[in-house]
């Protein structure tokens, strides 16, 4: 059956699968132990105060727009064609980008603590203005290992940074921490797991033989970390207007709403690295049946979501007896899982160095999901930022088969 399925639309089962064991291996605890944390925490902390923590976790998701997350992409592509020594270069020069996000941090918590009169919360972004930076430069070494199609480390080395980041949360948890250290210990867990993992990568990555190849890759991941700053604001801008039109509180609700159909989305994050490698050697003459694989994954994903929106209420007030009010936001926001399909044309963008498609889509998707977002928030609150994203994800996944027919 598998070499049947293989040679339908050209499918590698046992890539598939050996490949997809490993990265599902560390995605599954990874995602297992977020879910836990997000349980911690919301049992431990009250709404206001864990609503002040998904803020915190939002601004450090934005101060990355400062920071070239766009070599991860170049480095995984570079090492796919065998291109040695890039792993040092990239995180040399996401050292020196580094103080931008720190400076934008700086910035913001000048602004909670002096403007908004939210000491806590200024030191909170400070600290992540700090940390964060830095433990970004050296999760470079996953997507190395995925240029190497080294899928067993990518498993285990994602599990052993969520076993830490858990044991740390645990550990502030027990000792009654605030904000303050629960924040110090997520972002001080991370930076030590990736530091020690990605001194063990680098020690053995080859030294460098073609500075030119180098050059273009590390040029071709700067272009496409300035095209994608705007969809990392889109990622993030949600919490932020809840938070500061709705409350600290309302921000717990709508998080726990999003928490276990943002943790299924984890699914398609194995597709990347699978992809990756492989869509690297096509060309744009000799384009893989994108459409069909993509189909297949929507069809995947709407099944995954309904059988989510038929879980009975008491499952979810088991779990978190505080947030029931999440549950009916929860099971319609599901919907919004199956316009991930989109990754597979835009993992296919990312591997052929298309940049002006790269920036066409990131470009269009972000402007139309921050303006549903705005003017759904504006006129029906949570539930116009619910029924906003699922109408963004049904866009993206449309538009991007849309930029692939034109590529044929």
């Amino acid at each position: 059956m598998n070499s049947s399925l293989s040679k339908l639309k050209k499918i590698d089962t046992s890539y598939l699968l050996r490949g997809g064991f490993w990265i599902g291996f560390g995605q599954f605890f990874a995602t297992a132990a977020n879910i836990l944390i997000f349980l911690f925490l919301g049992n431990h902390l009250s709404k206001e105060t864990f609503g002040d923590y998904r803020l915190v976790i939002s601004i450090s998701g934005i101060i990355s727009i400062f920071f070239l997350n766009g070599l991860n992409a170049s480095v995984t592509q570079a090492v796919a064609k065998n291109v040695k020594g890039i792993l040092r270069r990239a995180v040399s020069m996401q050292l020196i980008w580094s103080a931008l996000p720190f400076l934008a941090a700086l910035s913001i918590s000048g602004y909670y603590f002096y403007l908004d009169s939210k000491p806590h919360l200024a030191l909170a972004i400070f600290l992540i203005g700090i940390v964060s930076p830095i433990s970004n430069c050296f999760n470079t070494y996953l997507f190395y290992l995925n240029g190497l199609k080294d899928f067993k480390k990518i498993g285990l080395y994602t599990t052993i940074v969520a076993i830490i980041n858990l044991a740390a949360v645990t550990i502030a948890i027990y000792f009654h921490g605030g904000l303050n250290a629960i924040v110090l210990a997520v972002f001080g867990s991370t930076l030590l797991s990736n530091f020690i993992l990605y001194q063990k990568t680098v020690a053995l990555e080859p030294i460098c033989d073609n500075e030119q190849e180098i050059k273009h890759y590390l040029d071709f991941g700067k272009k496409i970390s300035f095209s994608s700053a705007i969809i990392t604001l889109s990622q993030y801008f949600d919490n932020i207007l809840v938070y500061h039109f709705f409350g600290p509180a309302e921000l717990a609700i709508y998080s726990f709403a999003k928490l276990i159909p943002d943790s299924l989305k984890n699914v398609t994050k194995i597709i990347n690295p699978l992809a990756m490698p492989r869509f690297s050697k096509y060309d744009k003459k000799n384009i893989p049946d994108i459409n069909f694989k993509t189909f297949a994954l929507t069809f995947s994903l709407f099944l995954v979501a309904i059988a989510y929106m038929a879980l009975p209420e008491k499952f979810f007030l088991y779990f978190f007896p505080l947030y029931g009010d999440s549950i009916v936001y929860s099971k319609i926001y599901a919907l919004s899982i199956v316009g991930l399909s989109s990754i597979i044309p835009t993992t296919f963008f990312t591997s052929q160095a298309s940049e002006k498609i790269i920036f066409n889509y990131n470009l269009t998707t972000s402007i139309f999901k921050l303006a549903v977002l705005s003017l759904g928030m504006a006129f029906y609150g949570l539930w116009g930022a619910i029924i906003s994203l699922i109408a963004s994800s049904a866009f993206s996944l449309f538009y991007s088969l849309i930029l692939i027919k034109k590529t044929k």
